[in-house]
């Protein structure tokens, strides 16, 4: 039997283009072309240490970990790698975006004109 058709103007179909591209390109800013799959959750961790760091009030590993319904242990290994990868820099026991990594990479025009692209067309 095949497959209902799905209509691109549903709702869902331009935030999941934008979640897969927008995090393609992102990723291969942050990680180097890496495959997503090793670092969509480090990803995520490092969109919470910006959300965190822009609101001007930093996320520690047990926030981000709520934040994200994820286990701390993994969150604590995702912000070691996006330390050690010089991503994110760690004050106490809170961390922030890396003065280096605050200015935002050249992805985010892509991903801002994606969505435009993706809103508009519906």
């Amino acid at each position: 039997m095949p497959a209902a058709s799905i209509d691109k103007s549903d709702a869902r179909y331009p935030l999941y283009k934008i979640a897969i591209e927008g995090a393609l390109l992102l990723q291969r800013d942050h990680y180097g072309g890496a495959g997503i799959t090793a670092n969509v959750m480090g990803m995520f961790v490092g969109f919470c240490v910006f959300i965190g760091h822009a609101e001007g009030r930093p996320m520690n590993a047990t926030k981000i970990a709520h934040y994200l319904d994820m286990p701390r242990t993994t969150v604590l290994r995702k912000l070691k790698e996006l330390l050690a990868a010089k991503v994110i820099v760690q004050r106490g026991n809170f961390y922030l975006i890396a003065v280096g990594r605050q200015k935002p990479p050249a992805s985010i025009d892509k991903v801002t004109a994606l969505a435009r692209k993706l809103l508009t067309d519906r």
